[in-house]
């Protein structure tokens, strides 16, 4: 909206108090955090795999198979809650991580390269709304493209469902789908954000979010494998996430961690990520 101020004309706009600020900065980041196109492409393709996840979903729940044995119905075999669960894994690594590299990894970033603090904060903004405009619009993108495609299957398994209980025990998979997708968009978004913080480098800020959500995890996978030990999976995000949403969906997990462990670790490290990016936003500079 233009601000109508002819210097000799007193203003003649609406006046609204410093606290709408934080949707106007939400408004403005979300369009921003659209605005890249490997966002747009992922949006396209997350849009295509609501379609598929049905799809298969269908597929498998009538599927039979043939052998020198007789006939086996793999739709017997089929947990919709598995199915739902194995969802969140495929938009986590596949959408959501690129959503958090183009959007979230170096948004503070760009704004100190190219020197926006000084329109920022020479307004009545202060560090936390600021902070809310940039992690709102990476939180609202993640949370699309997890509860989103969850929520369509569930319709369609309980479309499908062979009677009201089995129906009613599908719908009740709402409720833990969306703790998940909270959890998986709260996290990935203030860590990444708080990343894009730790360099006027944009390239080298996404380049440590790479490292920091695969590395660990990589580790964690090769350890376990040797050791048959999951406690390294707490310092993997996408680790702790699954072990999480294995605790959420109340399916079996593998070794002593347990959901309380992952669910401390990610209180933990989301409190400290917003600890370092106020600490940061605190020291910027505005005029000079």
């Amino acid at each position: 909206m233009p601000i109508h101020d002819l210097g000799y004309k007193p203003y003649a706009g609406t006046r609204r108090p410093p606290s709408a600020n934080l949707w106007t900065l939400a408004r403005q980041g979300l369009r921003r955090a659209i605005a890249p196109f490997i966002v747009k492409a992922s949006l396209i393709a997350a849009g295509f795999a609501v379609v598929i996840y049905p799809i298969v979903f269908l597929v498998a729940s009538f599927a039979k198979v043939t052998t020198s044995r007789g006939t086996r119905d793999l739709g017997a075999a089929l947990s919709p809650e598995g199915f739902v669960r194995g969802i969140f894994d495929w938009q986590l690594w596949l959408f959501v991580f690129v959503i958090t590299i183009a959007a979230g990894a170096g948004a503070v970033a760009d704004d100190v390269r190219h020197r926006a603090f000084q329109f920022y904060f020479a307004k009545p903004v202060t560090r936390e709304q600021y902070m809310f405009g940039r992690i709102y619009p990476v939180a609202f993108l993640s949370f699309l493209l997890t509860f989103g495609p969850a929520l369509a299957l569930i319709a369609l398994a309980v479309f499908v469902a062979p009677d009201k209980a089995e129906a009613s025990t599908r719908a009740g998979l709402i409720f833990p789908s969306l703790m998940f997708s909270l959890a998986i968009s709260c996290v990935m978004a203030v860590v990444s954000v708080a990343v894009s913080s730790l360099s006027r480098s944009k390239g080298l800020t996404m380049s440590m979010w790479v490292a920091i959500f695969f590395l660990p995890h990589m580790v964690a996978v090769v350890v376990r494998l040797v050791t048959k030990s999951s406690w390294l999976y707490l310092v993997s995000l996408p680790g702790s996430l699954g072990i999480l949403g294995d605790a959420i969906f109340k399916r079996a997990i593998e070794g002593n961690v347990g959901g309380w462990h992952a669910l401390a670790t990610l209180l933990a490290v989301m409190v400290g990520s917003l600890l370092v990016l106020r600490k940061k936003l605190l020291d910027v500079e505005i005029i000079g």
